[in-house]
């Protein structure tokens, strides 16, 4: 057997793609820190918002689906420095766009720590923030409206290229998908 020295196993240059050049790419409207931004889809369209380098920050996907076949997604990604303004837009959007909807789901995508038992999952290091996030998404969304709290981690993992990311996918005839972190966050049951 023949032991190959370390830089025969291909060009050591190669550097995976980033989210970012990933997803501007493919067509991802990208959200920077401390803004937001929304796309607006038919049923047969397809887009994607995006937000990436979440790195302590907080950010909220919301999606409505409207009898009329409307699809509106909304990132937000803001720093600890501008939480209230953070608070403040999302419900200046839920207030305008809340109307009419068929279906709503929103995620808080915030830093987190382990919990009482040292384990996972993470809990947010800011239980205030999240919990007033998603209460503000409750206020406009009523009820019924799926909203989960997404805890992420803060350290950073050599290669991981969709770490502190969020993203709204609408594929065309399908109903529409919150990825963070890379992980499909499924609806409530």
């Amino acid at each position: 057997m023949k032991i190959l020295p370390f830089e025969s196993f291909g060009d050591s240059s190669y550097t995976p793609p980033s989210f970012y050049d990933r997803e501007t790419g493919r067509g991802t409207e990208i959200v920077s820190m401390d803004a937001n931004g929304t796309v607006i889809c038919g049923p047969e369209e397809e887009k994607r918002i995006a937000t990436f380098g979440l790195c302590g920050c907080t950010a909220v996907a919301s999606v409505i689906e409207r009898a009329d076949g409307q699809r509106r997604g909304y990132i937000q990604h803001y720093s600890f420095r501008n939480e209230g303004t953070g608070v403040q837009a999302l419900g200046d959007e839920l207030r305008a766009n809340a109307s009419s909807l068929r279906v709503a789901r929103l995620v808080v995508m915030t830093p987190g720590r382990m919990g009482p038992s040292g384990k996972f999952p993470l809990v947010p290091t800011n239980d205030t923030l999240a919990n007033t996030l998603a209460l503000t998404g409750r206020t406009y969304l009523g009820e019924d409206a799926d909203i989960q709290v997404y805890a992420y981690e803060e350290t950073q993992k050599l290669g991981a290229t969709d770490q502190g990311t969020l993203m709204i996918e609408f594929p065309a005839g399908g109903a529409a998908n919150i990825v963070a972190d890379g992980r499909l966050i499924r609806p409530a049951a």
